[in-house]
């Protein structure tokens, strides 16, 4: 039996397609777990094919729509050349005091490269997310960005304006809600036993880690990912709470950084050094089969379906994220001497597509998720 269309097919011997509609979605949704079950055994087979400097010094780094990168250094935003060069200028800075000494808790572009979005890296009440047009940066005066107080660790855009916020774990933990065009902040997801830790939004479903565990051995455990329907979060309703109503999908690390591939493997970084046993020292990677199928409620993907990569023997945290424009992997160091990516970005070519493909896991994901 064949998948088309995200419907259940005959193979061509046979006597014909089989209709998709509400009668045969249960079975369809039961083939498809153990289809992908059957896949979610291979890990990506990613191949290192180089590297690049990153811009010395800085904190967090985004991919500009180009492939370019934009990194961030106490106030000030600077801009690569061109894709993987290890060039950079100043583009422009922000209001100075606004982000934390310590630097910021992440920078992101949205998907239109239109608005940048950096966590102020701070902690507790007032901790805040800047926004600011990327056309408002120029290097004869700082840019004046728009504040949302909210907590925060690491974010991720639904559209061009609508960013998704995990907290920190200080004073608010979960997943907040930022309209930019409302200018309101909502809290979509609570009840997290422990700390925030990455967030990402892949066909449909919000992704975000427990970063670290506050009580091992109940609940969620660090670098456990949970995954939740997009439609749920985006309405007045009630947050919904991390522990009994998040889909298990994968635990690695301790979900640091989450991001996705173009195949739809999903990239973890981060890592759990007070685990027992450690789990750090590479950034991990996990096969888009694996992750349907846990979507469809086969449970965590398996270690046999997460590469590991170690692109420097002696760093313990890495951070991964894709750039569409090159069609790589981009992994950066998130420990050493500076607070933020150390001094080389690792690139990263991604497999082939595998032989099953299912890009409407997400719809049956979201037919489970409202029953």
């Amino acid at each position: 039996m064949l998948l088309k269309n995200g419907c259940l097919v005959r193979p061509p011997s046979g006597t014909g397609p089989r209709r998709c509609g509400p009668r045969s979605f249960a079975a369809f949704a039961a083939s498809a777990v153990l289809i992908l079950g059957a896949t979610a055994t291979a890990a990506p087979a990613y191949t290192l094919i180089g590297s690049f400097p990153a811009p010395q010094g800085s904190g967090p780094i985004d991919v500009l729509p180009d492939g370019r990168l934009l990194a961030l250094r106490g106030n000030n935003l600077f801009v690569q050349s061109g894709p993987n060069t290890g060039s950079y200028s100043l583009l422009g800075s922000i209001t100075p005091g606004l982000v934390s000494g310590f630097g910021a808790s992440f920078l992101s572009v949205s998907p239109d490269g239109s608005t940048i979005a950096i966590g102020d890296g701070n902690f507790g009440p007032g901790s805040s997310v800047l926004t600011l047009p990327f056309a408002s940066l120029n290097t004869a005066a700082p840019a004046t960005p728009s504040v949302f107080v909210s907590d925060n660790f690491d974010a991720a855009w639904a559209d061009n304006s609508t960013l998704f916020v995990a907290g920190a774990g200080f004073s608010t933990t979960g997943v907040q809600r930022i309209d930019l065009n409302s200018g309101t902040v909502a809290q979509v997801i609570d009840g997290l036993d422990g700390a925030s830790g990455g967030i990402a939004i892949n066909n449909g479903v919000l992704y975000t880690a427990n970063g670290f565990d506050f009580s091992p051995g109940s609940g969620s455990q660090t670098g456990e990912v949970r995954a939740f329907n997009l439609s749920a979060l985006t309405g007045p309703t009630a947050p919904l709470n991390f522990e009994t109503q998040g889909i298990p999908v994968a635990d690695a690390l301790s979900g640091g950084s989450l991001g996705f591939d173009g195949l739809g493997n999903l990239l973890v970084g981060g890592g759990d050094s007070f685990g027992t046993p450690p789990d750090s020292g590479y950034f991990a990677s996990i096969d888009s089969a694996a992750i349907q199928a846990a979507l469809l409620g086969a449970g965590l993907a398996p270690d046999a379906a997460e590469f590991r990569g170690t692109p420097a023997s002696s760093i313990d945290l890495y951070s991964a994220q894709w750039n569409a424009t090159t069609g790589e992997v981009l992994v950066t160091l998130t420990d050493g001497a500076t607070f933020g990516p150390g001094g080389t970005v690792f690139r990263y070519a991604i497999p082939a597509p595998g032989v099953v493909c299912f890009g409407a896991t997400w719809l049956a994901f979201a037919s489970r998720r409202r029953r």
